[in-house]
Parts: C-alpha cells; structure tokens; sequence
C-alpha cells in the first residue's frame, strides 16, 4: 500500500487502552512503510497539528471536541474509538495515578461523551477494552483492516508482540532507568514518543471499581453516562 492516510484520529475514553490503540495504530503504519509517523495530542481543534504538514500524524485524544470531529468526517480520517465500564475506566486512573475519584468520573465522563460524539464519523472503529479486542493480535488486526494497512501475518503478530503488557512494562522500566522518568508524579510525565506514562499499564482487571470507589461515585457515574451506554448499544445493534 503506498497512499496511506494523512491523519488517523484515535478517540478514546481514560483508561481503556487508548494509549496502546495509538501505538498500534503507528506500528502498523511503520511496518507498512508510511513515511515520518508522528504521534500528536489533540483536544481542540486549536491543538490539531498543521494539516499541511508532511508525514503521517497520529492524533491521540480523550475529549475531541466537534471542529476536529468535523475536519475527520470531511477528510475521511480513519478514527479509532476506545471504550470501557465508566466505573472501571475512573477506578483504574484512582489505582493507576492516584486521582481523587470525583475528578476521575469527572474526566470518565467527559471522555465517554467525546467517544460518542466521534460516532458521527463515518469511517470509525470501535474497540471495548471488555471484549479483549484491546491488547491482543484481535485487536492489531482489526486496526490494520480499518486503516487499509496490508500486512503478513507474521507482521500481525509481530506488531501485537511488541505491544504486549510486558513488552510495554519493560519499555517503561527502561524509561526509569535511564532517567526519563524521575520521582514526579505519574501522570505529571510522559514519552513524547510514544506518550506512555510511569506506572501506564495495570492489571486489567474487569470488575474493580467495586474495590475502588465510593458506592456514591459509582452511582453518579452510572447516572451520568446511561445516555452514551444507549447511544453506543444502539449503534452496534444497526451494525450487527
């Protein structure tokens, strides 16, 4: 494949391997041979990287805001949608980063309602971190085929290899050891090439918010996220 797209949009709730779907997202495209694949960070349409610029950018964002879902519905961008249980996506960021838990939901929340919006782009992936697509060699390929990326399978499971929990921890650790990362908080920094943080991966473990939270913000959270549960169930009934 040589006309690779210009720009891939990966939307993604916090917590719900959306830094892994980046990542994915640029090795797949290296290994295809995409020229200059950058990884950039965008909330705003103000934050999106010059569309004239040369190479292949990779934009990472939790609340896409509506210009840049526009500029993605007019130019066919390729967007990657990253989803998980609102409770457990807060209670991973209090475990992880050590986030108070309202301001955690508060972020949940606001990601999840940017995932749905994204929606609105026709040519979108959605992955749940639930279903294991996120994390594995099912989810590697899935990210290839909605790319357009040809590759072997060997290149498949090479790209899911590399990407494994314990191949990112110890990237991490390496991060640490040679000074990248120091004793600031975890999610204070991050590897501008790649955007992982100190301490980035947990145990994936479904179910944990019940440890974590306060009944009252799992409560609230529940109640303020019904709507993009409907919205996102309702989409995937049409599709199937």
């Amino acid at each position: 494949m040589s006309d690779f797209p210009r720009h891939i949009l990966g939307v993604g709730m916090f917590s719900s391997a959306s830094t892994w779907l980046v990542n994915v997202a640029m090795a797949l495209l290296r290994a295809a041979g995409a020229p200059d694949v950058r990884l950039h960070f965008a909330d705003s349409w103000a934050e999106w990287p010059d569309p004239s610029a040369a190479g292949t950018l990779v934009v990472k964002s939790h609340h896409a805001d509506t210009p840049m879902l526009n500029y993605a519905a007019l130019h066919e961008v390729p967007v990657l949608i990253s989803l998980r249980d609102p409770c457990d996506a807060a209670a991973s960021l209090v475990a992880r980063f050590d986030s108070p838990p309202v301001e955690a939901a508060g972020w949940v929340v606001a990601s999840y309602a940017a995932c749905a919006r994204a929606l609105a782009v026709r040519r979108h992936l959605v992955l749940r971190y639930e279903e294991r697509s996120l994390g594995g060699l099912t989810g590697v390929r899935a990210i290839a085929r909605h790319l357009g990326v040809a590759l072997t399978p060997e290149q498949l499971a090479g790209v899911a290899q590399t990407h494994a929990p314990s191949r990112i921890k110890a990237y991490i650790r390496s991060l640490h050891e040679t000074g990248v990362f120091d004793d600031r908080p975890a999610s204070a920094q991050w590897d501008a090439a790649t955007h992982w943080h100190p301490n980035h991966v947990g145990d994936g473990r479904v179910g944990k918010y019940s440890d974590i939270l306060p009944a009252e913000i799992i409560a609230d959270l529940r109640r303020r996220t019904a709507e993009y549960d409907e919205i996102f169930n309702n989409a995937e009934a049409v599709a199937a």
